[in-house]
């Protein structure tokens, strides 16, 4: 139990009387010796692997990978919660470490092992690095070896767990590694993507992520590089792995995000790859020009969304022209897209729907918007019957606005109208003409003569129907023609 301190055991000591010291470095600019460093990612891309590299390298006094000067040959102690000590042995076997200079922690009674807790078991830790005398901890993930007091989420208890641990590297002088996922959200910058409190990376004065390189598909590829199976063939001035920088599926990057002891270091570039052992090793690939907070601005969960995959659906199904959507949708279960997220990428894509019958069915086509839908041959009576109507259309052609005015303008002609009794009811009777004489005729007897407007309209009764009859006006008769002798008419 730690011992209870009182003011008493307080002092305050001047500034001038602290001797200064220059950082010592695990690896010059990368990991310093006597600090805490976090590697920050996701599952399964080599966070793991990547320490394991790191303690196989130390172990034999290898170079950095980017070419940063080789260290002396040091011991490393690697606590881990998650593979069992024959795993990380075969690993480290594969990856070409000296055995002799890498340590686990275990338990006498096999019953009680159990990952280390921290800060409860850090006498036990400090025992362990002055009997080695590791220069190396890796503790995956930290997560797993705290204690059970500690929230991961509280900024105060987390600070309590790594404080000890902070004494103890400066202590012993070693560089502490802790690696930690990252959380579910997306989008944030990469110091606050880390699982639990900000205080795991505010207590580190350095810290890394771990991320895949943006287009990247595949985590390992089916055959290592010819520069992991023979690193004695390096091009001068790289690191035996990057001997071989082409592009390969399934690349990742280790950026650093968080450097209190200077400018951020270059990012790396690698890849996992297989070993004829059958386990993964690393292929460094040199550096790249992506940081930490690119890494994840382009979150890799977007691509996989099913509206997203509906979209990439939808460009490849159509690619080649239209298509009946009950393939569409027949297509789109086998990749467990329903219709109701087809449609919503169908309006995101601007594709057109077209309907048409096919063998007397109506169905519907999608087509992409550079795509006509074929029209089916016709059969020739129905083109025979469309070029008569055609025809008779150029000969008759309709009616314009203009032409109704025109013809509203032409009075129509009058009916006859038929006089029934009720015209003639309130009417006196019409007084005959008074007869008039005529101007004597030469050779001839006198003869009435009138000139055609001035003969009265003659009038006669026509029935109408059964009991009714009415007057009916007749025109005037024509005058006689004059005979042979009488002489010539001449008006009044």
């Amino acid at each position: 139990m730690a011992k209870r301190r009182s003011d008493d055991d307080l002092v305050v000591r001047s500034a001038s009387k602290v001797r200064a010291k220059t950082i010592r470095w695990l690896v010059p600019n990368v990991f310093a010796l006597g600090q805490l460093t976090i590697i920050d990612g996701d599952p399964g891309l080599g966070k793991s692997l990547l320490m394991l590299d790191l303690a196989a390298r130390l172990s034999t006094g290898r170079s950095w990978p980017d070419g940063a000067a080789a260290a002396e040959p040091a011991p490393s102690i690697y606590l881990t919660a998650e593979d069992s000590d024959d795993v990380l042995a075969a690993r480290l076997g594969a990856l070409g470490a000296d055995l002799t200079r890498i340590f686990f922690h275990g338990c006498k009674d096999r019953s009680l092992d159990r990952p280390l807790s921290f800060p409860a078991n850090i006498g036990f830790l400090d025992r362990a690095l002055a009997r080695t005398g590791a220069r190396l901890v890796v503790i995956d993930p930290v997560i797993a070896f705290l204690d059970a007091d500690i929230l991961s989420g509280s900024d105060e208890g987390i600070r309590r767990a790594l404080y000890p641990l902070a004494r103890l590297a400066h202590r012993q002088q070693c560089a502490i590694i802790l690696i930690r996922h990252l959380n579910k959200r997306a989008g944030s910058r990469s110091l606050y993507l880390g699982g639990g409190s900000i205080g795991f990376i505010a207590q580190c004065r350095s810290a890394w992520l771990v991320g895949r390189e943006p287009g990247a598909v595949l985590p390992v590829a089916p055959n290592p590089p010819a520069a992991a199976a023979a690193p004695e063939a390096a091009a001068p001035g790289l690191s035996p792995d990057a001997a071989d920088p082409a592009p390969l599926p399934g690349r990742c990057v280790l950026a650093q995000q968080k450097n209190n002891n200077g400018p951020l270091y270059p990012s790396l570039l690698y890849q996992i790859v297989a070993h004829a052992s059958g386990y993964p090793t690393l292929a460094w690939l040199g550096s790249c020009p992506l940081t930490a907070d690119e890494l994840v601005a382009i979150p890799p969960r977007i691509a996989v969304r099913p509206r997203g995959r509906a979209i990439r659906f939808l460009k490849r199904f159509l690619a080649a022209g239209p298509a009946l959507t009950e393939d569409i949708w027949k297509a789109g279960l086998e990749h467990d897209l329903f219709e109701r997220t087809l449609r919503r990428a169908k309006d995101d894509l601007r594709i057109k729907d077209e309907v048409a019958w096919i063998d007397g069915s109506r169905r519907c086509f999608w087509m992409l918007e550079h795509h006509d839908l074929p029209r089916p041959a016709k059969h020739p009576g129905v083109i025979a019957f469309e070029q008569a109507i055609d025809a008779l259309n150029k000969k008759y052609p309709p009616l314009t606005p203009l032409d109704d005015f025109e013809r509203s303008l032409v009075p129509e002609p009058a009916e006859p109208r038929v006089a029934d009794d009720e015209d003639h009811k309130d009417k006196p009777p019409e007084a005959a003409p008074a007869a008039t004489q005529e101007p004597a005729v030469a050779n001839g007897p006198e003869q009435p003569a009138r000139p055609p407007s001035d003969l009265p309209a003659a009038t006669e009764t026509r029935p109408l129907g059964q009991g009714s009859e009415a007057m009916v006006s007749l025109p005037p008769p024509k005058p006689p023609p004059p005979s042979a002798g009488m002489g010539i008419w001449v008006p009044k």
